[in-house]
């Protein structure tokens, strides 16, 4: 069969607009290796008649056509390129597609994992970026969810609140279990809502080659650490009822009664935030004692981790919020009293921080900040502690487990502790609490508030380094069995024409026209992306491909115009809630920026990060010249007007 050459030759790759990127898109969809076929469910354990009626509507991943992926993928790759290497990305695709090259043999072989899976590209997402990655999941994998911070008078008050948390917390697990979780949906599709349910009682577990995931849907204990002792509590009834807030308050002011004032234990958490090879061994040495593989097991299998953080230092960061964000990220002190490996360790220090570190790889940001929107409503509750949720009456104590430590044991917790320590050093994280205007102005402008935001994000880079930066931002795939993610390629020919002309004349009267051009154009490929059609996840899927079948690497993959688009480095996400939350995470690359932000109402917070050690990158600096381009774009449109 005659396989037809790209329709864009090298020149006309650099003027397609993005409109005709739309219209393409459109009928490539069309296309029989792209179609959106509904998928008919396998059997689950859940045995939710709303739940399962909701998941049988939902649609297959499709494989993109690969003359289309890789005509997307010229044109976001341009704005990074000379023209020398542009020249060079271009010969090379032309070689990957035609007709004895390696791209149909690849492409075949995704076909084929399309017919025979009900998701072609979630299981080895799974282990590529979660269970197979080697660092630690602590600062580089688990992102930090923040509430806002609380003021304690006293201890009484600091258990209130941690009980009200716990309870807010099985209240949503309820919510889950009785099959009354709100179904969402995008454009009146069903959106895959099984990240909620692999939220509670998950654990990833230490291994090598590759870790893995155990799950315990029917627990009914959570696990409690204070001064790095854990604790065991039930927090349901032989009859499956949930306790009372007020047995879950008498429980927790228990505690310290176990405990001496200075008895503060290992920090065996300390060694779930080192590099995963090294957890597993650690691992090893702790499972040697039978009682410390029974602690294991109770972790693992607790509903979630609750850390009290008792006496926590704030530290010297810049501004409270920042301060919120860098113990929701690592602990700033506090690491030895978590458990990164469960997905949901939520936090409450006596200094009246508060929030959630949780383990990446069974659920994206916005299931977790639903949840956490949930205890927020929760904790507004004016209803009496000794009210129940349901009548459960007996509740049993706490249990102190005690771990078995010898030599070997400390001096790995004290190694992990220095190699950690260096790590959460390195992290700068400068939150900006933008107050001028939110997500309505936005709207009113005529724009997409995420589209507008992320071109912020890139005219920042683009300011403070004079060159355009590959920048990655999460869209969710979840219209799709088992989706999660594809990346929105923000850097665009757009996007660099417009940063170009801010840089030289923020006066300049064609910079509105460029502001639409890079928002319009930046909303077009999210489009694509949330519908499967985005370039990355199907050039992992290809160069995966290559690996499985035993096929010597691509030169698509070692050259320049793929290693420069998929460094990204500006990582970002928007992850919102109605509450003055926000998530947080680093950046992706040593000399990059992380930035996930809450779109609110009439605000924004944007947490803006960098690594100290790069030289050429400032979180602060960030944060300070994204704060004045927001401002420079409504101007832009405000002055249009007059």
């Amino acid at each position: 069969m005659m396989i037809r050459k790209l329709r864009f030759t090298l020149k006309d790759v650099s003027v397609f607009t993005s409109t005709q990127m739309k219209l393409e898109t459109n009928r490539w969809s069309l296309r029989r290796n792209s179609v959106q076929i509904p998928f008919q469910p396998a059997p689950t354990v859940h045995s939710l008649p709303r739940f399962q009626a909701h998941q049988a509507g939902l649609l297959r991943l499709p494989v993109p056509g690969l003359e289309e992926t890789m005509a997307k993928y010229l044109r976001t790759v341009r704005p990074l390129l000379t023209d020398s290497e542009y020249s060079g990305t271009y010969q090379i695709v032309q070689d990957f597609i035609k007709e004895d090259g390696p791209g149909h043999q690849l492409q075949n072989y995704l076909l084929h994992r399309f017919q025979t899976k009900e998701n072609w590209f979630s299981d080895w997402w799974l282990e590529m970026a979660y269970l197979g990655y080697r660092a630690p999941v602590a600062v580089y994998s688990n992102p930090g969810v923040t509430w806002k911070r609380r003021q304690f008078r006293n201890k009484d008050e600091y258990f209130l609140y941690a009980s009200k948390v716990i309870a807010g917390a099985l209240d949503f697990k309820q919510i889950i279990d009785s099959d009354r979780l709100q179904l969402e949906y995008m454009k009146k599709r069903p959106l895959d809502m099984q990240q909620h349910f692999k939220m509670f009682g998950t654990c990833r577990v230490p291994c090598t080659p590759t870790d893995h995931l155990r799950y315990h849907l029917n627990s009914q204990h959570i696990v409690v650490l204070y001064k790095n002792h854990p604790f065991k509590l039930q927090v349901y009834d032989k009859e499956r009822r949930p306790v009372r807030r007020g047995k879950i308050l008498q429980s927790l002011k228990k505690i310290p009664q176990y405990i001496k004032d200075n008895d503060q234990a290992v920090g065996i958490g300390y060694l779930t935030a080192s590099n995963r090879d090294s957890w597993a061994a650690n691992y090893e040495k702790l499972m040697r004692f039978e009682s410390n593989a029974s602690i294991i097991k109770d972790i693992q299998s607790s509903l979630f981790v609750l850390s009290l953080d008792d006496g926590v230092d704030p530290g010297n960061s810049a501004d409270e919020m920042s301060m919120a964000g860098l113990i929701a990220l690592h602990g700033n002190g506090a690491t030895g009293n978590r458990w990164f490996d469960k997905t949901l360790n939520l936090f409450v220090t006596s200094s009246g921080f508060s929030g959630i570190n949780y383990e990446h790889s069974p659920a994206e940001g916005p299931p977790v900040l639903q949840l956490s929107d949930h205890i927020a409503r929760y904790l507004q509750d004016d209803q009496q502690l000794d009210e129940p949720n349901t009548p459960a009456e007996t509740v049993e104590d706490p249990v102190l487990l005690k771990w078995v430590v010898d030599e070997d044991i400390i001096s790995a917790v004290r190694e992990a502790e220095i190699q950690f320590t260096k790590l959460a050093n390195d992290v700068e994280l400068c939150v900006l609490h933008f107050k001028y205007f939110g997500k309505d102005e936005i709207k009113k402008m005529g724009y997409s508030p995420d589209s507008f935001v992320q071109i912020a994000i890139q005219t920042t880079f683009q300011k403070l380094h004079n060159e355009p930066g590959a920048q990655y931002e999460s869209g969710a795939t979840r219209q799709f069995k088992h989706g999660r993610t594809e990346v929105i390629r923000t850097c665009s020919l757009e996007s660099k024409d417009f940063g170009e002309s801010m840089i030289k004349n923020p006066r300049n009267p064609q910079n509105l026209r460029l502001m639409n051009n890079a928002i319009s154009s930046h909303n077009n490929y999210a489009r694509m992306a949330v519908n499967g059609l985005g370039v990355d996840r199907h050039l992992q899927g290809l160069r995966q491909a290559a690996v499985d079948l035993g096929i010597k690497t691509p030169q698509l993959f070692l050259d320049t115009g793929f290693t420069k688009s998929s460094r990204m480095r500006i990582s970002t996400s928007q992850v919102s809630s109605e509450f003055e939350f926000f998530l947080c995470f680093p950046p992706l690359v040593d000399d990059g920026y992380g930035c996930c932000y809450n779109i609110r109402k009439d605000d924004l917070i944007l947490a803006c990060s960098s690594f100290n050690n790069c030289k050429t990158t400032s979180a602060d600096k960030f944060r300070s010249v994204l704060e004045e381009t927001l401002l420079e774009m409504k101007l832009l449109k405000h002055n249009s007007k007059l």
